[in-house]
C-alpha cells in the first residue's frame, strides 16, 4: 500500500456564472461598469498577507497611472477567526497611506444569496468573483487554496505567491497565473518583481489575452480538480484498501463481542 494525494476539488460542471442576479453587483456597490475590480476573495487574516496585496496594487498604480482612476481593491470576506483583532485596522491604514481605494464588503456577502433588512441583495463570494477583473492571492502558507480553485472555475485571472502547496500540487498541472515567488526581504515584505506588474497590466487591459489564459486554466483544472476526478481518486483508494477495511470491520466486531464498555 502507498499514500494517495486527494486534492481539494471544485464543481467545474456547474460553476457559478455571471447571471441576472449578480449582474447588479457593480451598481449596487457603487462601482462603474468600466471600473477595474481587483478582489481579495478571502477572510482578513495575517497568513493571507493582505499587506503584500496592497503593496502589489500600490506598485501597479504607480507604474501604470493610465488605470489608476478605474482600479478598486475589494476584500470580500470578514475579519478572520485567527485571534488578531488589529489586522483589519492595519490593512485600512496601509490602504489609506498608499492611496488605494479599499472596499470591505463582508456585510453584503454570505454563503447564500438573500436580502438584508434594508432589502438589499446579499451576494455570495462567487458572485463577487464573477464581477472581478483580477484576483490577488498572496498567502505565505495555505492548506490548499479553495479561493484559487473558485477563481479558476469562474474564469478569472489570478496573481498568486508560489506557496508550498501551490508549488507541489497545483503549479505542476500546468495552470497559468501571475506568479510571485515566496521570497521576502529583511523587513519581511514580499519581493515583487516589475515583471509581475507588467503581466497584471496586460491582463487588465487586453481581454483577448486574459480570455485565452482563463479558458485554458479552466480546462486543466476541470481535468485535475473536478468532482469527477475526486470520485475516481476515492474509488481507487477504496479499491486498494478494500481488504484492509474488511479486516478492520471484523476486528471491530470481534472486539465488541469480547469487551463491554
Amino acid at each position: 500500500m502507498h499514500p494517495h494525494v486527494i486534492p481539494n476539488c471544485e464543481d467545474f460542471d456547474d460553476p457559478t456564472k455571471f447571471d441576472e442576479y449578480n449582474a447588479s453587483f457593480r451598481k449596487d456597490l457603487g462601482f462603474r461598469e468600466d471600473d477595474l475590480l481587483i478582489v481579495q476573495p478571502t477572510r482578513i487574516v495575517r497568513r493571507k498577507r493582505i499587506e503584500d496585496s496592497l503593496e502589489l496594487v500600490h506598485r501597479l498604480l504607480q507604474q501604470y497611472p493610465d488605470i489608476r482612476s478605474r482600479v478598486h481593491y475589494i476584500i470580500s470576506l470578514y475579519q478572520g477567526d485567527e485571534l488578531d483583532k488589529n489586522y483589519v485596522e492595519e490593512i485600512q491604514e496601509i490602504a489609506r497611506q498608499k492611496d488605494i481605494p479599499l472596499h470591505l464588503i463582508h456585510d453584503r456577502v454570505s454563503s447564500v444569496r438573500s436580502q438584508n433588512e434594508q432589502g438589499q441583495k446579499i451576494y455570495t463570494n462567487r458572485d463577487v468573483l464573477a464581477n472581478a477583473d483580477l484576483i490577488t492571492y498572496l498567502p505565505i502558507w495555505e492548506g490548499f487554496g479553495n479561493a484559487l480553485l473558485e477563481t479558476i472555475a469562474l474564469k478569472k485571472p489570478l496573481v498568486t505567491t508560489t506557496y508550498l502547496v501551490y508549488k507541489t500540487d497545483i503549479k505542476v498541472t500546468g495552470l497559468e497565473a501571475v506568479e510571485i515567488r515566496d521570497t521576502y526581504d529583511d523587513s519581511g515584505q514580499l519581493v515583487i518583481p516589475d515583471e509581475a506588474l507588467g503581466q497584471m497590466h496586460t491582463l487588465l487591459t487586453h481581454p483577448d489575452r486574459t480570455r485565452q489564459m482563463v479558458e485554458r486554466n479552466f480546462e486543466i483544472a476541470k481535468r485535475e480538480f473536478s468532482f469527477d476526478t475526486l470520485e475516481t481518486k476515492l474509488r481507487q483508494v477504496f479499491a486498494e484498501y478494500a481488504d484492509e477495511i474488511r479486516a478492520s470491520r471484523k476486528r471491530i466486531l470481534k472486539s465488541k463481542r469480547s469487551y463491554s464498555v
